[in-house]
């Protein structure tokens, strides 16, 4: 496969499951990795920054970084899972729109797949990953060892299917209003037997029921794979321009547009760098951030955030890069948004105020 996949130029937009999290060398197992593609997967998050930062993280600016070279891409892989969240399945037709303005011959594929920790225990209310901690503690990597315990402590009438809500059919709209395509890991039926479908498919996650194993990344190369040489298949029926695979991408006539609309974004949430403003005047790529009060801590294993303490100065200053007089562009106003950890705040994070000022003043 990597041979065949070598004649495109991949990137892959998605979550923590794009990213590789769960397996031990997720730059050489992830299937953006088995891609050659590159991974801009977030961990931890939906669609909503990307759709937000596109220009920013295709362009290598995200991080003050005035180096990279943009690429044209023939092949965009998006993932994420639509049916929990209201923002995901708004954002995700922006970030596809602005993908396709920006590449029109790129073919793109959506990834849908459901996840084994949709499955509860109705009794008690656990989710499968939750239940197989508390019931089968010994079980860590082993597939054949948790099939054992689920098969030993439980029937399959004892779990409840929760589908995603309409999460792969407005995938499909979504796909369907840019011509992309969809490669979907068939979802159980609330009837089908639970222990038969976790034993055919939950050897493709890791055991927390959510993230790919190394044999789920290697699924997703091949099923990622298949859909492009069936692209290709369907656009010499149609008699559309054949695959070039002699040229550099090896895409349709891989030529890209120019952005309709442009963004700056910072983020330190993986890289753990906070580029501070060196001249905001006269260079497109200045950082916005000028200082900060709060420090940066790694609150979790490779995820940063900018920590506020119990006291009144928590806070960092921003310029406008926008505004007049400045080369990257010759705007005055742009919208300021600020993305921040909001998972379980009576739990974890205490309630907080936030303002915006301008020279000092809330406006």
């Amino acid at each position: 496969y990597r041979d065949y996949i070598s004649n495109y130029t991949v990137v892959t937009f998605g979550s923590s499951r794009t990213w590789g999290a769960g397996i031990r060398h997720p730059e050489r197992d992830s299937f953006s990795a088995l891609l050659g593609a590159r991974n801009l997967g977030i961990r931890a998050s939906g669609p909503e920054y990307p759709a937000l930062c596109t220009y920013s993280m295709l362009e290598g600016n995200e991080n003050g970084n005035d180096k990279f070279v943009p690429k044209e891409y023939d092949v965009i892989v998006i993932e994420y899972s639509l049916g929990f969240f209201e923002t995901a399945a708004q954002s995700l037709p922006v970030l596809a729109k602005r993908l396709k303005l920006r590449y029109p011959n790129a073919i793109i594929i959506f990834l849908s797949v459901w996840m084994p920790k949709q499955y509860r225990h109705i009794k008690t209310g656990y989710s499968l990953d939750t239940w197989i901690k508390r019931e089968c503690p010994k079980v860590r990597t082993e597939n054949k060892e948790f099939l054992n315990c689920l098969e030993e402590k439980s029937i399959s009438s004892d779990w409840k299917f929760y589908p995603d809500f309409g999460g792969k059919a407005a995938m499909e709209m979504i796909a369907k209003s840019v011509d992309g395509v969809v490669v979907s890991l068939k979802s159980p039926r609330e009837d089908d037997d639970a222990i038969d479908a976790l034993k055919q498919s939950s050897y493709l996650y890791t055991m927390d029921m959510t993230h790919f194993s190394e044999e789920g990344h290697r699924w997703v190369q091949y099923r990622i794979i298949q859909k492009i040489q069936e692209h290709q298949q369907q656009s010499s029926q149609n008699n559309k321009k054949v695959v070039d695979t002699t040229n550099v991408g090896g895409g349709e006539g891989v030529i890209s547009q120019p952005w309709q609309l442009k963004d700056y974004c910072m983020s330190w949430f993986q890289s753990g760098k906070v580029v501070l403003a060196t001249n905001t005047t006269t260079t497109t790529n200045s950082s916005m951030i000028q200082n900060t009060t709060m420090p940066l801590v790694e609150f979790k294993e490779g995820k940063f955030a900018l920590e506020a303490s119990n006291n009144d100065d928590n806070s960092f200053t921003i310029s406008n890069l926008f505004s007049a007089g400045n080369l990257f562009l010759k705007k005055k106003y742009y919208f300021v948004y600020i993305s921040f950890m909001s998972t379980s705040p009576e739990r974890i994070y205490p309630k907080v105020d936030v303002s915006l000022l301008q020279n000092g003043e809330d406006f």
